[in-house]
């Protein structure tokens, strides 16, 4: 089976995304009439994840604890980042109770579901024959060509760009992260609480203020804001083709 391992995880993600329809954007238009339609194909695409994986008997996709405890200290300089979008929503001003609630519920979902998808399923898949960094580099770049209809939604180059270059660079930290705790679960959290917070300051947003295009300027901004990041990940990354020494029996990927 090991050999078909690629090609059904592919063919996974391609019915994943068909159930999926992830969209950023239009939710946000149509908050008022709630998001039970999204959080629904969530729901579904996450059930048939986790359906494949059972009749599959793949039971190394990293659904386990941290390995040890103390290894999510890798979480903890992104996780102050967090915490500083935390601040600024709340200074910004949170959305109503209600819509916060559904936002959370649904990003939960988000997170589970994408991580199950391409830091579990796709990058086991893949590492099962390529390389360690060959499997990081194409799940990771897989992750951003997934988030491109959030900025081609507004047609605009630019914005396909940044949500490209963002996703990209973040789907290498949650795969860093993955490597350093033997599992995928503090990444769905941390995926969810990013998602969240990101929503929750559209959803606030008067519509003159969420953007719409981003310039060339714009882009190189945001990619030298990512550098941080970059690097962070591809420090936790050194040494990736060996077993943790520090961490006897850890999950490695």
């Amino acid at each position: 089976m090991r050999a078909y391992r690629i090609p059904v995880a592919l063919a996974a993600l391609l019915v994943w995304a068909a159930i999926y329809v992830s969209e950023l954007w239009a939710p946000i238009e149509a908050i008022d009439g709630g998001l039970g339609g999204p959080a629904l194909r969530t729901g579904a695409a996450t059930a048939f994840l986790f359906a494949l994986a059972g009749v599959m008997g793949w039971r190394d996709l990293g659904l386990g604890p941290p390995r040890p405890w103390t290894s999510l200290w890798v979480f903890l300089p992104p996780f102050v980042l967090l915490l500083a979008m935390g601040w600024a929503l709340v200074e910004h001003g949170l959305p109503e109770a209600d819509v916060f609630g559904m936002l959370v519920a649904w990003m939960l979902g988000v997170g589970v579901s994408e991580e199950l998808m391409f830091r579990g399923i796709l990058f086991r898949a893949l590492r099962a024959r390529l390389s360690h960094w060959r499997a990081i580099w194409i799940t990771s770049l897989l992750f951003g060509a997934a988030h491109l209809s959030n900025g081609l939604y507004f047609g605009d180059l630019g914005m396909a760009v940044g949500h490209l270059a963002a996703a990209t660079v973040i789907g290498l930290f949650l795969l860093a992260g993955a490597w350093r705790t033997g599992s995928i679960v503090p990444g769905m959290v941390f995926h969810a609480c990013w998602n969240t917070l990101v929503l929750a300051f559209l959803v606030g947003a008067p519509p003159s203020e969420v953007a719409t295009s981003m310039d060339a300027e714009s882009v190189l901004f945001l990619l030298l804001l990512l550098a941080p990041l970059f690097l962070y990940s591809i420090l936790l990354l050194r040494g990736v083709d060996r077993p943790l020494a520090a961490a006897p029996g850890v999950q490695t990927i």
